[in-house]
């Protein structure tokens, strides 16, 4: 006998499953904070994906390379990571390259209750803006959109070398184009 309901699915199977850890941000998006920040290094994306000219792909695995130093004079890094349980590592990461003077923006659901984000983003972000709604991310290799939306929330954490005492909290407004 199956543990669900008959007729009834289990919606939350799939929260942390995905056939392909890589989603391309919608350019509504992206756009929206790049007017802010004028990002020049796409730190995890492939050339199908990329929001930048430079980036780093799977290939180069960007966990090992130096940002700042990819991202030229202007060190504005973008992170939309790989959707997967393991975002600490990206996550610290952006957090140690903001600490060798780059800007670091990451794209993440806005799961307040994991240890990242209670350990690294609460105690280290700049600023932390939360977006309303949820993303409809896009395909990383056709550009199209999915077919649901994100299964959570999303947020755009922001690493600076110049931290306050505490991360600025915001909200934004961000306008969706009519189709």
């Amino acid at each position: 006998m199956s543990k669900y309901p008959k007729g009834s699915k289990n919606k939350w199977k799939d929260l942390f499953s995905s056939k392909d850890e890589a989603w391309r941000t919608p350019d509504y998006i992206f756009d929206h904070f790049d007017k802010k920040y004028h990002f020049n290094l796409d730190a995890a994306a492939s050339p199908y994906n990329a929001r930048t000219k430079k980036f780093f792909t799977k290939n180069e695995n960007s966990l090992e390379q130096d940002w700042c130093k990819k991202g030229g004079s202007k060190k504005v890094v973008w992170l939309n990571p790989p959707y997967s349980r393991n975002l600490y590592p990206w996550i610290k990461k952006a957090f140690d390259e903001s600490q060798k003077g780059c800007t670091v923006a990451v794209l993440v659901f806005a799961r307040t209750d994991t240890k990242w984000f209670q350990e690294i983003v609460l105690k280290h972000a700049y600023k932390i803006y939360f977006i309303k709604g949820r993303i409809r991310f896009l395909d990383a290799k056709t550009g199209k959109p999915s077919k649901n939306s994100a299964p959570a929330p999303s947020c755009l954490v922001i690493f600076k070398n110049n931290r306050q005492k505490h991360p600025i909290i915001g909200g934004e407004k961000i306008v969706k184009p009519k189709s």
